[in-house]
């Protein structure tokens, strides 16, 4: 008797397939290494910045500086994978950690300004803000063809972005840093990034200790510039200093400061207010303008431009970088946003202090902070308050959709749902300043995936078929039939960052009968047709026995690698159809449960498929004397016919009983012989 084997039959989509492959993770080894250390979120003395030279990680982030901190935090209480010997996270600061960047007006180069995530691999300029982690990790997952990335360094010298390939970065950022959702404009359900929250945020602004500017209320759009019935007095609001309505601080000889405008004539000394705004790509900056329906155009980067609103510091060309009190620790007139999770993390010690001598306001009377000396906290209240709580906001990683779909991915083991590890070290949360998500369900719940933007990026691919061998020239085919070989071309493929993928060949209807790989890089060229040519790729596919019979208009589908560029597919790229085929005695095996029958019992006869095609399906029928005695079906998942006859009359021997399949839409009808003694 032969053994039979199961066909190669596939009814698990390529995608399914690739994920278990290589995104499956040891829970072992997270409940080893992560448990302890995230359930307590211990933290000793100021934690990490970027993870150290040869130091790794499987989930690499970039981007926000306002959450960069916390993520460092968070990346020390998972550990390391003992499958990998990496971290499972590793985040990378929006500035290097010694506090300068490269070369004086020239962001582009020098070492300090650019991070290596792989080993082996190219150095890329560091991502600085929210928006340029993000427009990073879009071109690492191919939805965009480039990144334009403002480094550190070209905050600090005025310079302009530099940008980023594709090709450059693809599989290099796994996730990014975000203190912000995504534009309505942005926003799409087929989204490839999606945007999980974890923390709540709240930003005020900062002063130096002996600031003049009087305390703030948040204000309203229709700001009064005849305070008090003085020609140009301003009230005092966030509203009149961000939107250019208020431009000095006017410091009488008695009494408290007050703003007001140019037109403001009356006593006391005038000084220039100066507002600041963060660098270019920074989450914070485009959060706090937004709250004043300010643009970007009413924003500069320049010293001497007529804007109040200024992305350098006075005086001089040095940027402005978020959440680092430089531009206003020691002016009395200046002000600018900043997180109030970040001042305490800085202030308590937890990292490396960048407040440079600055103090935070409260807004509306309502303190952003609680505790004294270097034991404060965010005030809970601040986040609640009538005319402060505009001011609170959800920070978020952005993690490719495919993966946080995936749940045997690391990412979805990591960031997706509240009993994720990031959600889980709430502890370590606190402890940098962040206000914890309380809710359980809904788009403001610690791991929720409903934030889904930037639609994918197209696939170009060409590909044809040859029948019976390679030809000299391209011919689709129209008709092949059982044994032909058929040889499926890819012509060309164009995706950002050319990252490869799988072509997943099917009868559309699910049932996958081939696939292959096209490998990362240069993809196929289009000069040639020859056999062996290395200017096309090419796929060999045999129809065997291991297609059922039928007609087949075949599917290909190019899956990409890289989760942000679209999937193509191309329909009847050749139709045919397969007849009916025989069985042989090579096919099928009849055993009889036991050696003989017995009178008045019932028979058991064993019909098993030991072919290397495809399981019959339809009936199998014993009959004695032509007289049918028992019938049974396939089963599919073990290739049997399980038959019970009737019971046997006494006195049979030798008994001649005839097998009878009835054939199916892939199998010819089968009849076979077996001689058993029926005893008495």
């Amino acid at each position: 008797m032969r053994v039979g084997t199961r066909p190669n039959w596939s009814l698990v989509t390529t995608i399914e397939r690739k994920a278990m492959k290589i995104s499956t993770i040891s829970k072992a080894a997270i409940a080893l290494g992560v448990n302890a250390l995230v359930l307590g979120g211990l933290v000793a003395g100021p934690a990490m910045a970027d993870p150290g030279v040869g130091v790794y990680g499987d989930l690499v982030g970039t981007g926000s500086d306002t959450i960069q901190d916390v993520d460092n935090g968070l990346s020390t209480a998972l550990g390391i994978n003992a499958d990998t010997g990496n971290r499972y996270m590793a985040s990378y600061d929006a500035a290097p950690s010694s506090g300068d960047g490269s070369a004086s007006g020239d962001c582009a180069s020098g070492s300090k300004d650019k991070i290596v995530t792989q080993s082996g691999a190219t150095a890329f300029v560091r991502p600085n803000g929210s928006g340029n982690g993000r427009d990073t990790l879009r071109a690492a997952i191919g939805q965009a063809s480039t990144a334009s990335v403002k480094s550190y360094a070209c905050v600090l010298s005025g310079g302009s972005s530099v940008t980023l390939n594709a090709a450059d970065v693809k599989g290099l950022v796994q996730y990014a840093r975000s203190s912000g959702g995504p534009s309505v404009a942005d926003t799409t359900a087929v989204g490839t990034l999606t945007y999980i929250p974890f923390a709540k945020d709240a930003v005020s602004v900062a002063v130096s200790p002996t600031s003049k500017i009087p305390a703030l209320t948040f204000g309203r759009s229709a700001v009064n510039t005849s305070f008090g019935s003085v020609t140009g007095k301003v009230e005092p609001t966030l509203w009149a200093i961000f939107t250019c309505k208020a431009t000095k601080v006017i410091v009488p000889d008695s009494g408290d400061a007050f703003l007001a405008n140019d037109s403001y004539t009356g006593p006391g000394t005038a000084h220039d207010l100066h507002v600041y705004i963060p660098q270019s790509g920074s989450g914070t900056r485009s959060f706090w303008i937004g709250k004043f329906n300010v643009t970007e155009t009413n924003i500069t980067d320049n010293a001497a431009n007529a804007s109040c609103l200024k992305a350098v510091i006075s005086g001089g060309s040095t940027g402005v970088q978020e959440h680092n009190g430089a531009a206003v620790g020691s002016d009395d007139y200046a002000i600018m946003p900043f997180s109030v999770p970040q001042f305490v993390a800085q202030n308590n010690g937890v990292v490396t202090s960048r407040i440079n001598g600055a103090v935070i306001r409260g807004i509306n009377g309502v303190p952003a902070t609680t505790g004294t000396g270097s034991n404060i906290a965010l005030n809970p209240t601040f986040t609640t308050a009538s005319g402060s709580s505009m001011l609170g906001r959800l920070v978020y990683h952005i993690v490719p959709s495919r993966e946080a779909d995936d749940p045997t991915s690391l990412i979805h083991e990591v960031f997706v749902g509240t009993s994720s590890k990031v959600c889980q070290a709430s502890s370590t949360i606190s402890t940098y300043g962040f206000a914890r998500l309380t809710a359980t369900r809904g788009s403001s719940a610690c791991g929720d995936t409903s934030v889904r933007a930037y639609a994918p990026s197209s696939t170009t691919i060409t590909m044809d078929v040859v029948n019976g061998g390679v030809g000299t020239s391209p011919s689709v085919v129209t008709g092949a039939d059982y044994g032909d070989t058929i040889y499926f071309r890819v012509k060309s493929l164009s995706t950002n960052g050319n990252g490869g993928g799988t072509v997943q060949l099917s009868d559309g209807a699910g049932n996958v009968f081939d696939e292959f790989e096209i490998a990362p890089g240069t993809p196929p060229g289009n000069s040639s047709f020859a056999a062996g040519s290395d200017d096309y790729q090419y796929e060999a596919v045999t129809l065997d026995e291991s297609l059922p019979a039928g007609p087949y208009d075949v599917v290909a589908t190019f899956i990409p690698a890289l989760p942000g560029v679209a999937s193509a597919t191309f329909a009847n790229l050749i139709s045919f159809s397969l007849d009916q085929r025989e069985l042989t005695e090579a096919d099928v095996t009849i055993a009889p449960v036991t050696s003989t029958f017995k009178a008045k019992k019932a028979g058991i006869v064993d019909v098993t498929y030991v072919g290397d095609g495809i399981v019959p399906t339809g009936n199998v029928n014993v009959l004695l004397a032509g007289k049918v005695i028992g019938h049974a079906s396939f089963n599919e998942q073990e290739g049997v016919a399980h038959v019970v006859t009737s019971k046997f009359k006494k006195g049979v021997t030798n008994a001649v009983f005839t097998v009878q399949y009835e054939g199916d839409a892939t199998y010819l009808e089968y009849t076979d012989t077996f001689t058993q003694t029926v005893a008495k």
